[in-house]
C-alpha cells in the first residue's frame, strides 16, 4: 500500500463482535474502538506507509491512565486512550468540561463508562467513590511511621522526650512534635494503643 493522506488510504477496520471502531479525529491512519483499544494501520518509520492490516497498539499507563503515542507530521502525541473514545464517539470536548470515568476507574475506557462533564463533577464523583486522591498515614508511599507508632509517639508525650522519641523512630524532633501537636496524622485521634 502507498502513503497515508486521508482515511481513505487506511484498509477497512478489523470486525470484532460487540465493538465499533472509528478513525481517531486529527490522527489519521489510527482507529479507536468503543472498547477503549487503538489500532494503526501505519508502518513506522519515515513515509507513513499504510499497512494492509490494522495493528492493535499497546501504550502504556501514565498517572492510572491508560496512554498511546500517535504520530503526526514526525512528532508524537501522548493521548489518553478515554480522550480518544470520546472525541471518536461524542465529539470534542466541550469547554470548561473533562474526561470523567463513570466507576471511577481511570483504565477503563469503554464508551458506556465514559461522558465528558465539569471539574466539579468529576471531583464529587471521585469523593462519592472514595478517590480523593489524598493517602493517609501509613499508607502514604513516603511514611516513615506507622499509625501504631503514632499513638505510642502521642501517648507518650511528657513521658519521653521529644528527642529521646525522634531517635527512637528514626525521624526528627520537629516530626514529633507536629505528631504529638496533631498538625499531622489528623486523622487519628485516638490517643491509646492497642
Amino acid at each position: 500500500m502507498g502513503k497515508i493522506n486521508s482515511i481513505t488510504d487506511c484498509p477497512g477496520f478489523p470486525e470484532i463482535p460487540g465493538v465499533e471502531i472509528r478513525h481517531c479525529p486529527g490522527f489519521v491512519g489510527y482507529a479507536v474502538g468503543t472498547n477503549g483499544e487503538v489500532w494503526s494501520c501505519m508502518h513506522n518509520g519515515p513515509g507513513s506507509r499504510a499497512r494492509r492490516k490494522w495493528k492493535l497498539l499497546s501504550g502504556s499507563i501514565h498517572n492510572n491512565y491508560r496512554c498511546i503515542c500517535l504520530r503526526r507530521s514526525g512528532h508524537s502525541f501522548d493521548r489518553k486512550r478515554a480522550i480518544l473514545v470520546l472525541e471518536a464517539f461524542v465529539g470534542p470536548c466541550p469547554s470548561g468540561m473533562e474526561i470523567c470515568h463513570n466507576n471511577g476507574d481511570a483504565k477503563n475506557d469503554l464508551l458506556s463508562n465514559l461522558r465528558w462533564d465539569t471539574h466539579r463533577n468529576n471531583i464529587q464523583d471521585a469523593v462519592k467513590q472514595g478517590h480523593t486522591g489524598r493517602v493517609k498515614g501509613e499508607k502514604h508511599g513516603q511514611a516513615r511511621l506507622t499509625e501504631r507508632d503514632v499513638l505510642y509517639i502521642r501517648e507518650y508525650q511528657g513521658l519521653r522526650s521529644q528527642s529521646f522519641l525522634a531517635r527512637q523512630f528514626k525521624v526528627s524532633q520537629p516530626t514529633i512534635n507536629d505528631i504529638q501537636q496533631f498538625r499531622t496524622w489528623k486523622h487519628l485521634s485516638a490517643l491509646k494503643t492497642t
